[in-house]
């Protein structure tokens, strides 16, 4: 099946995350599956057509949804004035001329659509909930100058978080990372160039830990998580990312951990070894349960995933508040710098291990209770979902 045509209606000076508007709406909707960008003149009356405002900020599941929908006009609420404004429209060729004439408009959209067509808004259209990003969001639909840039950025960057992740990234690094991922945009730095620096951080944080020197490793290690979050956000807002960068930035995530773990098992051997045989067995017993314990939250996550079609951490929110303290590198790289600073890195291990071993037993019992409620007949859906 032919993809339908993109067609940008206007033109606009105005940028976003230093893009000209038309380049970002080409790549949005790119990527939210229409075709080759056309004019209005080389439709043909029967082929399917994706039009939008050259001054549109539209985020990207909005536009998914709305392809979807044939014979749809977007509207979204004016700043400047009552009622709603045209936005996008998915329409056949052969409407796409009153459909273009009401995305012109700089009034607000009259009562009645064209003929043939029905307006919708972001929430009927995109719905409120973001199962790509796991959260409860309508989607946002605004005109470049009708809000100020910054107010487009923080709209857009906040529309690319996660919903369920770690404490550190959901309440420390966001107001960071926008204005180092504006900085990063405005330079015209790639995705895969901010996870080309994350990763040698990566590499020189586990030099660190391996020689003891968390003083130097610590700081670089959480350097490498906070440009973890650049990236992704940076390949979002800027709609440029691609298959080989989404493999790239999400290989070095699932990859590194251990080998970090390890890394400070080995940093901080010696100091475990002054305390004696047993607490030596105890400290390699530690490092067994990260690593194992690390493979294991994996195969959970893709067994509760398989058997229930929606992951745990969304399932119910005590789910997803837990998932932000969870056995995860983010939480587990807390517990040890909290060590490093008392001087204790050797029962910092010890104490993730002890978390580890925690979280595990909480997920498993959870994928018990919904194994047990499934058998019951009951539903298992996210919370988010409203179920």
């Amino acid at each position: 099946m032919a993809l339908p045509a993109t067609v940008i209606i206007g033109d606009t000076r105005l940028r976003l995350w230093s893009q000209p508007a038309a380049t970002r709406l080409g790549r949005m909707a790119a990527r939210a599956g229409a075709g080759e960008i056309k004019t209005l003149h080389q439709l043909g009356a029967d082929e399917p057509a994706f039009l939008v405002c050259a001054d549109a900020v539209i985020e990207q599941r909005l536009a998914t949804a709305l392809i979807q929908m044939p014979s749809t006009v977007l509207t979204a609420p004016s700043r400047n004035a009552p009622g709603s404004a045209a936005l996008a429209a998915m329409v056949q060729g052969r409407d796409a001329a009153e459909a273009a004439e009401a995305l012109l408009t700089a009034e607000t959209a009259p009562d009645a659509p064209p003929p043939g067509l029905s307006y919708g808004d972001a929430e009927a259209i995109g719905g409120s909930y973001d199962h790509v990003l796991r959260k409860q969001a309508v989607p946002f639909a605004e005109r470049l100058g009708d809000a100020p840039n910054d107010l487009l950025e923080r709209l857009t960057f906040g529309a690319s978080y996660k919903g369920a992740t770690d404490f550190v990234t959901k309440y420390v690094w966001p107001w960071p990372a926008r204005h180092v991922t504006r900085w990063c945009a405005s330079w015209g730095l790639t995705p895969n160039q901010v996870t080309t620096v994350s990763l040698i951080l990566m590499f020189l944080a586990m030099w660190g830990f391996c020689q003891g020197q968390w003083l130097i490793a610590v700081p670089l290690a959480w350097m490498m998580t906070f440009l973890d979050t650049v990236d992704g956000k940076l390949a979002r807002v800027t709609m440029n990312s691609s298959k080989f960068g989404n493999f790239y930035d999400h290989g070095i995530d699932l990859i590194h951990p251990p080998f970090w773990w390890w890394a400070w098992a080995v940093g901080a051997g010696g100091l475990a070894a002054t305390r004696g045989p047993e607490f030596v067995e105890m400290y390699d017993l530690a490092l067994w349960v990260i690593v194992i314990g690390y493979v294991v939250q994996r195969i959970y996550e893709g067994a509760f995933l398989w058997l229930f079609k929606i992951e745990g951490h969304i399932w119910r929110p005590f789910d997803f508040a837990f998932r932000s303290i969870t056995a995860r590198r983010n939480p587990n790289l807390f517990i040890l710098m909290v060590s490093a600073i008392l001087g204790v890195p050797d029962y910092g291990l010890i104490a993730v291990a002890a978390w580890v071993a925690i979280s595990m037993g909480v997920h498993f019992f959870r994928l018990g209770q919904a194994a047990l409620m499934q058998k019951q007949g009951r539903p298992i859906r996210s919370f988010l979902q409203g179920g």
